[in-house]
């Protein structure tokens, strides 16, 4: 929840910070591990501080207490409304707590959200809550560590990503340490992608007693506008964080706008316009005319956006290029999902990718269209190589996404929950 914080530092401060921050986490989880009488006298002691959560939470009828679950969402993200879907459809009645700001209609999705202002007011929120569990949803591992070692409720974690996936001299050791313990604290996970499984096995990282597979699903209410190419054009788009290093994309854009393919780029939101991170793509756009810089969009706007384009773009220049990562490790990027992917994939583009992304490799191969790896002849002719892709992708026949709906992963979840639930009361 303190990530708009963390990037507005300079680099070199960001681990300090970072390291600070997860020694006073592991000292007040030391302080608040008290028993869940203890907890649940401090939550309404602490009501107070979070009054609308208070009120919320004690409007929720005794006869649907059983089959509520509290999502406290550490950093908003579109990921928990996807399975705050599927809960609803298999029965569940899901509320929301969160930090920062939506990018969403939490109205849609959640029969009663509110927000906090720091990490102790969700604590007090989790304390306060008398339905049958909670799921977290936090940038890593870290992050969660309170609400994990402090929990009075049976928790589920589900993790965007892990300190483990980075290489050890950009995060400090008590950060991994603070994810390890959080895990190892959480009755159950909910997993985006097979990250932790590939860090349980290599690492010996800990897992709880129940895990389950939930790729970003797919919206059964997501829109479809139909693909035009009305220009001649090929269109490749590319959405999400981009920098240098191993986050670069500038190489392969550049490759693709030499052969007269346009490239558009929506950046993540948290980036800021002079972020020197991104410079060298504004000098890239004004040498290029095929290079387009967009605004962030959201809701039906930016499924209108992604389906002006051809092929979705999954191809770290690091990767492309046979080069060794230098900030996160060839398992990591092996075993990471993307929503980035799913959502090329749910507004039918093709797909341009690197094989070394297995995961995502397995799923668009799987889901995809047409599928462009991007690796030799591609490097050398892209458009060739994206003409005779678009020919194929006119002819390909329809792919089946039912199982990676939020509908189709609604009975899964159910269980899931009924499972946690049932396992903490024994």
């Amino acid at each position: 929840m303190y990530e708009r914080l963390f990037w507005k530092l300079p680099k070199v401060c960001r681990k300090p910070v970072k390291a600070a921050a997860g020694f006073a986490l592991r000292g007040c989880g030391a302080l608040l591990r008290f028993s869940p009488s203890v907890k649940r006298r401090l939550g309404r002691f602490f009501r107070f501080r979070i009054p609308s959560v208070a009120r919320g939470l004690e409007t929720i009828p005794p006869d649907q207490l059983g089959k509520s679950v509290l999502f406290l969402a550490l950093g908003p993200h579109i990921r928990e409304t996807r399975l705050a879907e599927s809960a609803r459809l298999a029965g569940w009645n899901p509320i929301l707590v969160y930090a920062g700001e939506l990018k969403y209609d939490p109205n849609e999705y959640f029969s009663f959200h509110a927000k906090v202002g720091s990490l102790f007011q969700m604590l007090f929120a989790s304390w306060l809550f008398r339905g049958a569990l909670i799921h977290v949803f936090a940038p890593d591992g870290a992050q969660a560590y309170l609400l994990c070692v402090a929990k009075y409720q049976p928790l589920v974690l589900d993790l965007n990503d892990t300190c483990k996936s980075h290489l050890l001299q950009l995060l400090p050791r008590v950060w991994e340490r603070c994810e390890r313990d959080a895990i190892r604290a959480a009755d159950g996970m909910t997993h985006r992608d097979l990250r932790i499984k590939s860090l349980h096995s290599v690492d010996g990282y800990p897992l709880p007693r129940d895990n389950m597979l939930f790729i970003d699903l797919l919206s059964k209410i997501a829109l479809r506008f139909g693909h035009e190419r009305r220009d001649g054009e090929i269109r490749v788009v590319s959405v999400g964080f981009v920098g240098k290093g191993d986050h670069s994309v500038l190489r392969i854009a550049r490759l693709l706008c030499g052969d007269g393919i346009h490239v558009h780029l929506y950046i993540n939101p948290l980036q800021r316009d002079n972020d020197p991170d991104i410079a060298d793509y504004w000098n890239l756009k004004r040498q290029s005319d095929y290079f387009h810089f967009e605004e962030p969009v959201y809701g039906t706007a930016y499924w209108q956006h992604l389906n002006r384009y051809d092929f979705g773009l999954a191809a770290p220049d690091t990767l492309v290029f046979g080069e060794t990562p230098t900030s996160c490790t060839m398992d990591s990027w092996g075993g990471a999902g993307s929503s980035r992917l799913m959502d090329y994939l749910l507004a039918e583009l093709g797909v341009i990718i690197s094989p070394g992304l297995r995961f995502q490799w397995f799923l668009a191969r799987r889901y995809a269209p047409v599928v462009v790896p991007a690796i030799g002849e591609f490097l050398h002719h892209p458009r060739a190589i994206l003409e005779y892709a678009l020919r194929e992708k006119t002819k390909a026949r329809k792919k089946n996404l039912s199982a990676i709906t939020t509908r189709g992963a609604a009975r899964r979840l159910g269980e899931f929950y009924a499972k946690i639930a049932k396992h903490a009361a024994e």
